[in-house]
């Protein structure tokens, strides 16, 4: 009886801790939307403008493309995205960066060991959602700015970025 006891404890310990650890990955991303400007500024369409230039082609086309997160890149009207599974996940990758997936209430986060960049310690959490890869999103522990997002990991290669 003492034995079941002992693991029942366990248990609640380690559902407790890991509870726990997801309240804390959630404070952080909070915090560093908030003092990235808040919630409400993070964008929901980027737009942007472009010179092209093809191969050694001193001449610029003008280029216009629209990214509608999570998954859609128009560009001259057309979606980009579509069948195009590199161009998905980069898209997905791009709202990432706003910050935007971290808020939603489908996603879930996981505190990450404290590392560090360019010699300056960050923090993290890694954003799991359905049917997309994980990917680990850093801060500089000082104020929260974005540090590093790590997707597509390759271990060895992260090891050398890391190195210098």
């Amino acid at each position: 009886m003492r034995g079941r006891t002992i693991l029942f404890v366990a248990l609640v310990l380690i559902a407790f801790s890991g509870s726990a650890r997801a309240d804390e990955a959630r404070s952080l991303v909070e915090e560093a939307v908030k003092l990235a400007g808040g919630a409400d500024k993070i964008p929901k369409i980027l737009r942007w403008k472009e010179p092209w230039f093809l191969g050694e082609s001193s001449n610029a086309n003008p280029r216009e493309a629209l990214l509608v997160p999570p998954t859609a890149w128009y560009q001259d009207g057309k979606n980009l995205a579509t069948g195009n599974a590199d161009r998905t996940e980069k898209a997905y990758l791009v709202w990432v960066w706003t910050l935007a997936p971290l808020l939603a209430p489908d996603s879930k986060l996981t505190l990450l060991p404290e590392s560090t960049v360019g010699g300056k310690p960050i923090v993290g959490v890694r954003l799991t959602r359905d049917q997309q890869k994980d990917i680990d999103i850093y801060f500089e522990k000082e104020n929260k700015r974005l540090a590093r997002i790590d997707w597509r990991a390759y271990p060895d290669r992260l090891r050398r970025l890391e190195k210098g």
